[in-house]
Parts: structure tokens; sequence; C-alpha cells
């Protein structure tokens, strides 16, 4: 279909869809967030099931969609350097 073709209900269609997907996956997010499922572990359950199909077609996960997310490095601060900090000598 060309696009000067397109009608009110090829858009209507399309928004409902997409609308679908968004509310799907908000929903999903508030039901995890509930159960306690932090973002990096949704993250990673993302990943291995990407990855789980990448391998049911025979290719490798790392090459094909990369390595799984990390978890992230907190800022190590000067206050919690003093507590690690052996005293000093006198």
């Amino acid at each position: 279909m060309c696009t000067t073709c397109t009608t009110l209900f090829d858009l209507a269609a399309t928004n409902v869809a997409l609308g679908a997907v968004v509310a799907s996956n908000r929903w999903e997010r508030f039901q995890d967030a509930r159960r306690g499922i932090s973002r990096l572990e949704r993250e990673l359950r993302t990943w291995e099931s990407n990855a789980a199909f990448v391998r049911s077609m025979g290719l490798e996960p790392l090459a094909v969609i990369g390595a799984p997310s990390a978890v992230p490095v907190l800022p190590v601060t000067a206050a919690a350097d003093a507590e690690v900090a052996p005293p000093a000598a006198p």
C-alpha cells in the first residue's frame, strides 16, 4: 500500500496495536515491581530468553546479541574509604 493511500482505519489499527504492546510492557513491569524483581533481573531474564532463541537457530548469543547486562558498580565515597582504611600509625 502506498503511503498516500493510508486510510484512517490503517492508522487506528496501528495505534491500537502499538498501545497494546506498550500496555503489556507496563503491566509486566508493574507486576515485577510488586514481586520485588529489579530492573537488572528483568533485563537478565530477557537476555536469557533472547539467548535461548538465538541458540535454537544455531548461533552464538554473545556474537549476535552481545553480553548480558552487568551489575552496576557503585562509586566509592570518602566515608566508605575511611571505614575500610586501617588506622594511621602514631
